[in-house]
């Protein structure tokens, strides 16, 4: 399943942006769920702090 299609089945809670959008981007911090950035946002002109997910196949939810 694809990044777009999870996001379709599991709501519209998240944002995805390109990582192009983005520069001087830099490590925070890493996790167990994934890895946190700094960065300026080109579009808006603001700096962000950013989270991508691992795809860890480990945490899937399974309901019943």
């Amino acid at each position: 399943m694809s990044l777009d299609q999870e996001i379709l089945t599991y709501g519209s809670n998240f944002n995805v942006f390109k990582y192009k959008e983005f520069y001087s981007v830099t490590k925070i911090d890493e996790g167990e769920f994934g890895t946190i950035y700094k960065a300026f946002w080109k579009d808006c002109g603001i700096t962000v702090v950013f989270k991508k997910l691992k795809n860890n196949k480990a945490c899937q939810i399974t309901q019943k």
